[in-house]
């Protein structure tokens, strides 16, 4: 079972967050640093935190420490695996994970949570997680993730050709490019891209 919060930075309300690191923290000066932080920014009245900030990454995930903690202790799931507000869930009961799911909904709303409509999906058919298409004995790139790709190469490329990035800066953006391909059964596709594109 896949389940994603709705927009979950946008949701984590202030007042909650900081209860939670009160009990986590007890430097009154580092507390108030951090209340300073979290209340400099809201989308609406005592909510959200800014996406691109360090602290933020931070923040959202510790927000759902607790609920990880709940997942595994209590509910009884084979497996569980959680980036940010992204969350998956197995088991060999789709009716199992259905129930699960009715308890997670209660948690959500405790932290003042809206989750999105779940998915739940067979093991053997593959799940998109964190843009791979993820299979029991392989792992593939979605298709936007290869669609970025080939796109991105073909940027970088024509950066270099033309002279707008030096030899070091092309190998600055094509490494992390190749690096994050390579978790996935994508040499064909980089055979491919590079030989159409003169690499």
């Amino acid at each position: 079972m896949k389940l994603d919060i709705r927009k979950y930075f946008d949701s984590i309300n202030h007042e909650i967050l900081f209860k939670q690191l009160q009990h986590k923290i007890k430097d009154c000066i580092v507390l108030q640093i951090f209340r300073k932080i979290i209340e400099s920014y809201q989308t609406e009245s005592r909510k959200g935190l800014p996406i691109g900030n360090l602290t933020s990454q931070y923040f959202a995930n510790y927000y759902l420490s607790f609920f990880d903690r709940y997942v595994q202790q209590k509910l009884s799931v084979l497996g569980y695996v959680r980036y940010m507000d992204d969350m998956v869930l197995w088991h060999n009961s789709k009716e199992k994970l259905k129930e699960v799911n009715q308890k997670i909904e209660f948690l959500s709303n405790e932290l003042l949570l809206t989750l999105k409509v779940e998915s739940i999906n067979k093991t053997n058919q593959g799940l998109s997680f964190l843009g791979y298409r993820v299979f029991p004995n392989k792992t593939k790139l979605n298709k936007r993730s290869k669609k970025r790709f080939i796109e991105k190469a073909t940027i970088y490329e024509n950066n270099l050709k033309t002279e707008k990035w030096t030899q070091a800066e092309y190998q600055q953006h094509i490494l992390p490019l190749l690096a994050y391909t390579r978790y996935a059964e994508t040499k064909g596709l980089r055979e491919k891209v590079f030989n159409e594109k003169g690499y």
